[in-house]
């Protein structure tokens, strides 16, 4: 979903709430993990030129994610993580209210924390933090109907 304000400026809103259980059957056995996901954030586009129909953009964008996984008689793992994000768009206007649009993002600023509690094992906790302008990118593709 993206929402279009005056200006040409687009904002892209993430939410994520979600549950995940995977069961694994072996014999006589059955152990079942558990996954649960919430993650929130958004993106802006903003047109920095256009050419007839196609429109370059900037993207910029932030956002949170925490996931714990538990599965049955083992530690359960949770892992945090944060981000900004920078990138660049094409946008192709097939009429006034439709467009293609491509999106390549790339992280500028990351955290994850990842944290492991095992029984009868003393707690662990890992973090790391990424910065730099690196050009590997996460590619999208959608299709938008404006009205």
């Amino acid at each position: 979903m993206r929402f279009r304000l005056d200006g040409g400026l687009s904002l892209e809103p993430l939410l994520v709430l979600g549950k995940r259980s995977d069961t694994a059957e072996a014999g006589m056995a059955e152990s079942t993990t558990t996954t649960i996901e919430l993650a929130i954030g958004v993106n802006a586009r903003y047109p920095l030129a256009s050419r007839g129909p196609v429109d370059l953009l900037a993207i910029g964008g932030l956002g949170f994610r925490w996931r714990t996984t538990d599965p049955d008689g083992m530690g359960d793992e949770t892992t945090t993580s944060a981000a900004i994000v920078w990138g660049l768009g094409l946008d192709y206007w097939l009429g006034p209210h439709w467009q293609i649009s491509m999106s390549a993002t790339n992280p500028l600023v990351q955290y994850e924390s990842v944290a492991q509690n095992v029984p009868m094992v003393p707690d662990t906790s890992q973090s790391s933090t990424t910065l730099g302008l690196a050009f590997d990118p996460k590619v999208t593709a959608m299709v938008h109907l404006y009205y």
